[in-house]
């Protein structure tokens, strides 16, 4: 009787490495760019979303309260910035406005109706590039500089 010793199995073998061509991986960078591109616009598109999403703070109660109408919204209803950008025409004529802070998110706004109220500073109107026709008659401007840059501004009315 003749006993046959057991071989242990052989390694597996090595893995193959396959180098690519300059081609091939000037492809795979290709895809690999068109991937992260694609990644980086879709989340600055959410977060743009997100921002647009975010609530408009209004500190003066009538401009608020003007607001509110002009979205049709009901008092102390949450205002967005994407809602406030909406917004072509607002009046607030003799509506005991005191301050236009937060008014500077209506980007679309072409005609505003400011006249006889409290307002002294027109800053949050000086990046409103859409605006074409704005009536700030009897208030409490001394300083008209920061419509200087609306040239869309076709008519003003201001005493």
């Amino acid at each position: 009787m003749y006993f046959i010793p057991s071989s242990p199995p052989p390694p597996p073998p090595p893995p193959r490495i396959q180098l690519l061509s300059g081609a091939s991986t000037m492809v795979l960078k290709v895809r690999c760019m068109r991937t992260l591109a694609a990644l980086l616009i879709g989340f600055v598109a959410c977060f743009a979303q997100a921002a647009a999403q975010d609530p408009v703070s209004i500190p003066d109660a009538a401009l608020r309260h003007c607001i509110e109408q002009a979205l049709g919204k009901s008092a102390g209803a949450s205002i967005t910035e994407e809602e406030m950008a909406g917004i072509v025409y607002l009046d607030c004529y003799r509506s005991a406005v005191s301050s236009l802070a937060g008014l500077e998110h209506a980007l679309g706004l072409s005609s505003a109706s400011l006249g006889g109220n409290a307002i002294s500073d027109l800053t949050p109107l000086a990046g409103l590039t859409s605006l074409n026709s704005l009536y700030i008659d009897n208030n409490a401007i001394s300083d008209l500089t920061p419509l200087a840059g609306l040239t869309s501004l076709t008519s003003l009315h201001a005493t």
